[in-house]
């Protein structure tokens, strides 16, 4: 097993939990005020300052030129 596996079996990122993460990340990203302070401060540490934008309005807009 990689270690890449092994963090994906342990980790609570990964899994059932992956679709609430994603959705917590977008409302960050529309207004990091909306999610919890913890939510908050590990959004901020994994974007390290570097801009993001929503990225459901990217999806879609992929699916409509499909």
């Amino acid at each position: 097993m990689s270690i890449m596996q092994q963090y994906e079996s342990t980790s609570a990122l990964f899994g059932g939990n992956a679709p609430f993460i994603e959705q917590q990340y977008e409302i960050y990203l529309a207004n990091p005020g909306a999610v919890s302070a913890d939510w908050r401060a590990y959004f901020d540490s994994l974007r390290d300052g570097a801009p993001d934008v929503a990225h459901v309005p990217v999806v879609d807009s992929f699916i409509l030129l499909a």
